[in-house]
């Protein structure tokens, strides 16, 4: 299956892992979720999942994305709105 086709069947998951970052306080913090949530995705093959970083200022959702470009174990995101779908 193609990367495009699983960004499309992640769409339309209605049981798609989520990692919601939220609830953090601090960038710093969120990114260490971040990181524990995909190596538990990971170990657990779970092929895609929805981290949800919201719209607001921007300054999580640029973290993130940023996050997900250098962590090796992300074949590839697609973002839009206030989260991505992170393929691993």
């Amino acid at each position: 299956m193609s990367l495009e086709e699983i960004f499309f069947a992640a769409q339309l998951d209605q049981h798609i892992h989520s990692i919601d970052l939220h609830e953090y306080a601090t960038v710093p913090e969120a990114l260490e979720q971040l990181e524990r949530q995909l190596f538990f995705c990971y170990q657990k093959h779970i092929s895609y999942c929805r981290v949800i970083h919201g719209i607001g200022e921007g300054i999580l959702m640029t973290h993130v994305h940023g996050a997900l470009a250098k962590n090796p174990m992300v074949q590839g995101s697609q973002c839009q709105g206030g989260s991505c779908i992170v393929v691993l």
